[in-house]
């Protein structure tokens, strides 16, 4: 491999965290003139628009969030990005949406975005995710739950379909991010505060 190879390979880190920064819950509600951190439970995902602002923009939300994870994949893969760089793009997509640039680095959880990254990276994987999400989250009723099952669950899902080294890695990385994101909501289960959907 090239210098100039590896090079761009590299660039599709700060590329990813740059696309990930985008926080589209941010932008819908600020049309309407609401800050979303005063209102809900003060997350910017899309869980929050849908019960601040209405069903239809949580569903524009969580759109969006979902597509920068997969387009910032795409365009890693796209610039030649491989194995532990694909990988590292995909993280800080998530870590662009938790942390980001444009908003002061203040974020979501990045569950979205994670669906997202999931489905350009290992779309197996994110299929199995989604279904675990969908299922926890219905018998709930609280997305919070679906999440942290989904969370909990996915360097497993990422050994059975997938088995491989950097792979199996990221997921644990991802997995131990989505759970300390959502430290509040199991603060909040624990005393069965927690908002249901």
């Amino acid at each position: 491999m090239t210098a100039s190879a590896t090079w761009t390979q590299m660039l599709s880190v700060p590329l990813a965290y740059l696309i990930g920064s985008v926080c589209f819950g941010v932008m819908i509600a600020g049309r309407r003139g609401i800050n979303l951190r005063e209102h809900g439970s003060g997350n910017i995902g899309g869980t929050n628009v849908w019960r601040v602002i209405g069903k239809r923009e949580g569903i524009l939300t969580v759109a969006g969030d979902m597509l920068k994870g997969t387009a910032a994949v795409l365009i890693a893969r796209a610039l030649g990005a491989e194995s532990i760089w694909l990988a590292l793009a995909g993280l800080f997509a998530i870590v662009g949406h938790n942390f980001p640039l444009y908003y002061r680095f203040r974020g979501g959880k990045g569950v979205a975005t994670t669906f997202g990254v999931l489905f350009g990276y290992m779309p197996w994987v994110g299929v199995a995710s989604l279904l675990v999400w969908f299922a926890a989250a219905r018998l709930s009723r609280t997305s919070s739950v679906g999440a942290l099952t989904m969370g909990g669950l996915l360097p497993v899902l990422t050994y059975l379909l997938e088995a491989e080294g950097v792979r199996l890695g990221f997921s644990v990385a991802v997995s131990l991010m989505l759970l300390a994101r959502h430290k509040d909501n199991i603060q909040r289960l624990l005393q069965r505060k927690e908002l249901k959907c």
